[in-house]
């Protein structure tokens, strides 16, 4: 099986989401193979077949196969949301965990229908692993966390701002490569 046919990069073989996306897509593949099967007896049957058993039972499993990538969504949205190294911030903690801060704190400005925010989670990911302690980096859901998001003027997202010691020194807008980022972030690196 072909990473890039199951939709992404998948992690290491070990890693338990990993895991459970694989056996979900491969609950889906045998669906798949059942409906083909339902499809070709449907198609072949006489016309003058009135027996809507077939057509009943091609519902179910198409409800079924809602179900299961219901579930790849929703287990891909909770793994957005765990991020290692990179906390989630709100309008009532940004204050104590972003200007009240010393040294570097990167927030990233994002939303779930965002696009290009979803193409920096991994780059900002990476990131806060490589430099620890040298950046802190968070980010805030403008959808659920206007507040923020209107007080410091985010008018487009992606939005990425360094504040150092609780001031404004860099305001990033759009995606970027992470070696782009790491060159527009170096003077705030400690």
């Amino acid at each position: 099986m072909n990473q890039v046919a199951l939709g992404g990069e998948l992690g290491q073989p070990n890693d338990k989401s990993a895991a459970r996306r694989r056996l979900l897509i491969e609950e889906m593949v045998e669906i798949i193979g059942t409906m083909v099967s339902i499809l070709e007896k449907i198609v072949s049957d006489d016309e003058d077949n009135e027996d809507n058993v077939d057509i009943e039972e091609m519902v179910e499993i198409i409800g079924t196969m809602v179900s299961i990538l219901e579930e790849i969504v929703a287990d891909d949205e909770d793994n957005e949301d765990n991020d290692e190294g990179v906390d989630e911030v709100t309008d009532r903690t940004f204050g104590n965990e972003v200007l009240a801060r010393a040294g570097p704190v990167l927030v990233d400005f994002w939303a779930r229908g965002c696009p290009p925010c979803r193409r920096m989670t991994p780059i900002l990911k990476e990131i806060a692993v490589e430099l620890g302690d040298r950046l802190r980096i968070v980010k805030i859901n403008i959808d659920e966390n206007p507040e923020t998001a209107e007080r410091y003027r985010i008018e487009s997202i992606p939005a990425m701002v360094v504040y150092v010691n609780g001031q404004e020194v860099e305001k990033i807008v759009g995606a970027r490569s992470k070696a782009k980022l790491l060159r527009e972030l170096s003077p705030w690196i400690r």
